[in-house]
């Protein structure tokens, strides 16, 4: 079985998720358990995670934190997956390119 690609706005929720969760659960998120959840190679990893601090979504100050600003992220990616989800029992099969740019729904 193949395993679907993930884009990376996908991977910094992965990673956020993660986080979060080793917070909650042992009250700090130690790199290399966040980078075993998330299922990336570890260089690949780093940069993701110097990327996540670049954007003001984590701080790593031995264990990784979220910011107030990852904490609307996750927020807002939950909201926009359930939209997402919704998409298809809304409109079913029918490709967006469809029905997007046809006058007949404008």
């Amino acid at each position: 079985m193949a395993l679907r690609k993930r884009d990376k706005l996908q991977i910094y929720a992965n990673i956020l998720v993660a986080v979060y969760q080793e917070l909650r659960r042992i009250k700090e998120a130690k790199v290399t358990r966040v980078q075993y959840k998330v299922g990336v190679p570890f260089d690949r990893f780093k940069g993701y995670v110097e990327e996540l601090k670049l954007l003001g979504f984590i701080r790593n100050e031995g264990s990784l934190m979220l910011t107030p600003k990852g904490r609307e992220f996750l927020q807002e990616y939950a909201r926009l997956m359930e939209l997402l989800n919704r998409r298809e029992e809304i409109f079913g099969d029918a490709a967006p390119e469809e029905w997007l740019g046809n006058e007949e729904f404008v």
